[in-house]
């Protein structure tokens, strides 16, 4: 019996922050990790955090992941206390801007090509980072 070889076709990811002036957001981006890797078949995990300085606005701040075929808008749906100790001081766990965090897993075949990570405020999107793949 011949044992047959499979091709693992994948991409290594590069993470290029673009530097916005003007802007009342402070982000990160946790995940995808710099020279992570991408494999066809399985998801990537999209996950950060994003705070403004006005507490009226965050509520209406949307995670912006466009790809060449597609264009998603996420809601933050993750409570990111670690952040707001770290960033603004607080230790309150009622903290209005304690839902900071976005945490999604996206199909890899959707992102294969490059695509990009931004933000979108009241229907404007701004974009922060270009996700670069190189097919490895």
């Amino acid at each position: 019996m011949e044992l047959q070889k499979k091709q693992i076709i994948g991409s290594l990811i590069s993470i290029n922050r673009l530097e916005i002036k003007n802007t009342e957001l402070r982000w990160y981006l946790d995940s995808p990790l710099e020279e992570s890797l991408l494999y066809l078949g399985n998801t990537v995990t999209v996950r950060g955090w994003v705070l403004t300085s006005d507490s009226q606005i965050h509520p209406h701040i949307y995670l912006y992941i466009k790809t060449k075929l597609f264009t998603y808008c996420y809601p933050l749906n993750e409570n990111r206390k670690d952040v707001v100790e770290a960033i603004l001081k607080s230790p309150d766990n009622n903290h209005p801007m304690l839902l900071c965090g976005f945490n999604y897993e996206v199909s890899a075949e959707e992102i294969c090509d490059d695509f990009q990570i931004g933000f979108e405020i009241k229907g404007e999107a701004s974009i922060f980072a270009n996700i670069i793949s190189r097919t490895i």
